[in-house]
């Protein structure tokens, strides 16, 4: 989904408003609109009406914060995800890149393995932004938002498209395009280091193991000491017989290397 700044004179009839006071409102809808949301401005925090021209959503962000925002960003993009584009209205720097950031979540699918994906796949291609925000703050919110993507993505994979090999390759892939030093070391440096662990749990397995390690020096870094981040990579347990109580557990022991995913995504963002 692209995002965009644009002039008030520029909002859609599609769209949101974020604000503090009911009287903001007279600037974009009819004396009638805004008589139907102060009905019920102080009971609830989100409103919309749906007309001929689409929706049109009016949050209370007099008492809100930024989870609030975010979930109500979800709210709304569960009604208009079929819509082609929608307007935001919000003055506040930080209340838009808390709306924006959950709005954009939302907006993640996995259909990688559907054969009707074009047919699942929202719609939604644009969000116009109205606020004191800057291009800058929405271009890194925008990276942001990519590197959750990729490492959703990567949760999302089942083993046969993502064993430990694929996996090390695909964070490869993340060094080289944003210029960071990525080392994989393979079944032979980790039987030399005596990683007794990993290999251990690597017997279970067909495909051999790696151990990959990210490593990002910014030219104007700011603490003596690196901080060290660790995340488990594990691409799938088999289990065995499985004793785990949880129903279904197995059947989302992919997402065992969701840690890895989490830290190889923490860096790619920086």
């Amino acid at each position: 989904m692209k995002i965009s700044l644009i002039e008030i004179e520029q909002i859609t009839k599609n769209s949101i408003y974020i604000v503090e006071q009911i009287d903001q409102l007279k600037s974009f809808l009819t004396d009638l609109e805004v008589k139907y949301f102060k009905k019920d401005w102080e009971a609830n925090q989100l409103q919309y009406i749906k007309n001929t021209d689409g929706f049109v959503f009016v949050f209370n962000a007099s008492k809100a914060n930024h989870e609030s925002l975010r979930k109500t960003a979800h709210e709304i993009h569960s009604l208009i995800k079929n819509e082609v584009s929608t307007s935001l209205y919000c003055k506040d720097p930080d209340q838009t890149k808390a709306f924006i950031e959950g709005f954009l979540l939302s907006d993640y699918q996995f259909l990688k393995f559907f054969k009707d994906a074009e047919k699942k796949k929202n719609k939604l291609e644009q969000l116009s932004v109205v606020s004191n925000i800057t291009e800058k703050e929405i271009l890194e919110l925008q990276n942001l938002i990519d590197t959750v993507y990729w490492a959703r993505d990567r949760v999302n994979e089942p083993v046969s498209h993502l064993n430990a090999v694929q996996l090390a390759h695909e964070i490869e892939k993340l060094g080289v395009a944003h210029q960071y030093k990525v080392e994989v070391l393979h079944k032979n440096k980790i039987e030399a280091l005596k990683m007794g662990g990993l290999l251990a749990v690597n017997k279970g397995s067909i495909t051999p193991p790696t151990f990959t390690i990210l490593e990002y020096k910014p030219d104007d870094a700011k603490n003596a000491k690196p901080i060290v981040l660790v995340g488990k990579g594990v691409v799938y347990d088999t289990g065995g017989l499985s004793l785990k109580p949880t129903p279904h557990s197995m059947d989302s022991m992919k997402s065992d290397m969701a840690g890895a995913a989490c830290m190889v995504a923490t860096i790619d963002a920086l």
